[in-house]
């Protein structure tokens, strides 16, 4: 029979702690299936007033002893470095004590990208508890962290509108199965790469990924995104900037195709 190691409800016990707690003020919570662990337990979308905010973060959650330091926690970095510190949207560092059974959190991105080496352990600090208590000065800090460093590109500023992206068949299937998986839609990455596209971030290569000769009997077909109707705007206006033509060296069509290129960067597709 499958034995279970002795580890797993410890480990257990810090991701349950704090889905319940999320889930009690109504956040949402995606677990990512321990087969897909790589540095992230959970993404999580923030809710306020029963809405969602746009803020969406990933959280590496750690339970145990071993995690605990004389004035406060630690959370490995391991070979996490370079992900978390360029991670799209946010990392967050998650310990649990099982001694009295509290939650405390760290800001890994923030973190690291203020660090001056890569460092081995990240603090965490003892007055930084994660509860009932705190949990909507924890959402706030979030959300204003991700809003002063740029990297807030969910929310919708006004109206939104469809944006069709014309692609074969295989890619469509490719990129759905893809969010699925890391747990984030793809209006969500559309958000994201109109936002960066615009604060200067995301400056797309025409990639050899669109000369792909896939079997014309897949068809093609289009992913349809709900986009910021304001940010699409300016991106389309940005297209049409000699300036941008000459930055990148190379004419793009419109938005669509740049969003595309942007969906291919997240989620490469090998040739064959």
């Amino acid at each position: 029979m499958t034995s279970i190691r002795p580890s797993r409800r410890i480990e257990r016990a810090g991701v349950n702690s704090l889905r319940a707690l999320l889930e009690e003020h109504d956040h949402i919570v995606h677990e990512i299936d321990g087969g897909s662990d790589y540095g992230e337990d959970l993404i999580v979308h923030l809710v306020q007033d029963g809405r969602r905010t746009g803020h969406v973060v990933a959280v590496q959650v750690k339970s145990g002893k071993k995690y605990k330091r004389a004035r406060g926690y630690a959370v490995p970095v391991d070979d996490h470095y370079g992900d978390w510190r360029e991670s799209r949207i946010p990392v967050l560092g998650v310990v649990f004590d099982l001694d009295i059974a509290k939650l405390f959190w760290v800001n890994l991105t923030e973190a690291l990208w203020k660090a001056e080496k890569p460092p081995a352990w990240v603090q965490v600090p003892v007055g930084a508890v994660l509860s009932s208590d705190t949990i909507h000065e924890w959402s706030s800090a979030v959300g204003t962290y991700m809003d002063r460093a740029g990297i807030h590109p969910f929310r919708m500023q006004g109206s939104d509108r469809v944006v069709p992206i014309g692609v074969w068949n295989i890619e469509r299937e490719h990129f759905l199965a893809s969010a699925e998986n890391a747990g984030i839609s793809l209006a969500v990455l559309g958000e994201q790469a109109l936002s960066e596209l615009l604060n200067g971030t995301f400056r797309p290569q025409f990639n050899k990924v669109l000369d792909f000769r896939f079997d014309p009997a897949v068809g093609q077909r289009n992913i349809n995104l709900r986009l910021d109707a304001d940010r699409v705007a300016r991106a389309k206006e940005l297209v049409r900037q000699p300036a941008f033509i000459e930055e990148l060296g190379w004419k793009p069509s419109g938005v669509a195709l740049l969003l595309r290129l942007y969906m291919h960067e997240r989620f490469p597709m090998s040739e064959g």
